[in-house]
């Protein structure tokens, strides 16, 4: 199926040089599309960060006045924060798919968006998929960066080839046979190049009394390596889709099943995962709640002892010596929770709950926290 000789992929100088000749001619396009998801990050974070403020704000006074509405006020945020990530995940798969068809089939801006929002939902699954895929292999802490490596053409494939779903990561897993190391390299070469870039601009900034040439030269070089990166790699993977030639690719249902019992294992971990979420924050709940019971009921006490001792106070002119002397008379109380001291010769007290910290107190006269 595949020439398994072949071991010879483009040059780096050549790879580096035909990445920079494309975003040289295709500039603006290209510098247009990536500018839409940085755009849309910005202003969706202005409007979550206002909206997250506010809605913290509501929920931080409805608990302290216990009420029930905060648990209300904390779902309309989430489903804010859900629709927001949506939002923001959908205008980068998109603006990702239009530079993909920009580069390889060198149209504008409006042609670009308008055929890569076919590929959005074949994109997204792929995604999906290989997700499953590289969280079910997160307990051999090495195979993840393995399959990144493998599936790292995903999107090409999905808009330049005929192909969906699992199929289009065995796919870029047979175009990245015996190519891994190299892949690798070239990978670990651009973010090279992209550092020294970065160190030359800090060596001006250090030289130079201006903040304004070195900002301008940062900006410009954000600006280019997104779709400097994005050709990189399109190149990448045109050249070796070219060397190794046209194939036909029928994965056998044994090799499909691997993949998909690693999928299952993925789906496994994550739900796992959002269980032991979900139980933290219920049994949170519940202790909250149970510390709110706990609380009244003590309270509830403490005024009933209080009465008593009142009471106490009015048959005999002072204060017991200890809360023993209320049972009987008085009613009856469970006491192991209370502290008490009597204070000035039997004339005030002080009573508190020893439960709590800090203790809820009270004195003869009013009622101190």
């Amino acid at each position: 199926m595949v020439d398994e000789a072949f071991s010879k992929i483009i040059p780096v100088r050549d790879l580096l040089k035909s990445s920079w000749v494309d975003l040289k001619s295709h500039l603006w396009t290209y510098l247009g599309i990536s500018l839409i998801p940085t755009v849309t990050m910005f202003f969706s974070g202005i409007i979550v960060g206002l909206i997250s403020v506010g809605s913290l704000a509501a929920i931080s006074k409805q608990v302290i006045s216990g009420s029930p509405s905060s648990s209300v006020t904390f779902i309309i945020l989430m489903v804010v924060l859900i629709l927001a990530v949506l939002v923001i995940n959908t205008v980068f798969t998109w603006s990702h798919l239009a530079l993909i068809v920009a580069i390889a089939e060198k149209v504008g801006f409006s042609a670009a968006f308008g055929k890569a929002r076919h590929f959005i939902v074949k994109s997204w699954w792929v995604s999906f998929i290989s997700g499953f895929l590289i969280l079910g292999s997160f307990p051999t802490i090495v195979f993840p960066l393995v399959m990144s490596i493998w599936f790292i053409f995903s999107n090409y494939i999905v808009v330049s080839e005929d192909t969906t779903g699992l199929n289009v990561l065995l796919k870029s897993r047979e175009y990245t046979r015996g190519l891994w190391w190299s892949i690798l390299g070239r990978l670990l070469l651009l973010g090279i190049v992209y550092c020294l870039f970065l160190g030359v601009i800090e060596v001006i900034r250090k030289t130079t009394s201006s903040e304004v040439l070195p900002s301008i030269l940062s900006l410009a070089l954000n600006l280019c390596i997104g779709p400097y990166f994005v050709i990189y790699i399109y190149n990448l993977y045109n050249d070796i889709k070219f060397r190794k030639g046209s194939f036909e690719f029928n994965p056998s249902p044994r090799r499909r099943l691997k993949y998909i019992l690693l999928s299952l294992l993925g789906i496994i971990c994550q739900l796992a995962i959002i269980g032991f979420l979900i139980y933290g924050m219920v049994v949170f709940r519940l202790k909250d709640v149970q510390l709110r019971a706990n609380e009244a009921r003590s309270n509830a006490n403490l005024q009933s002892i209080r009465w008593a001792l009142s009471m106490y106070y009015t048959d005999n002119a002072s204060y017991p010596p200890a809360l023993d002397d209320l049972q009987g008379k008085y009613g009856s109380y469970a006491l192991d929770t209370f502290d008490y001291q009597i204070l000035d010769n039997g004339s005030d007290y002080l009573l508190c709950i020893g439960s709590f910290q800090p203790p809820i107190c009270s004195h003869s006269i009013e009622l101190l926290r």
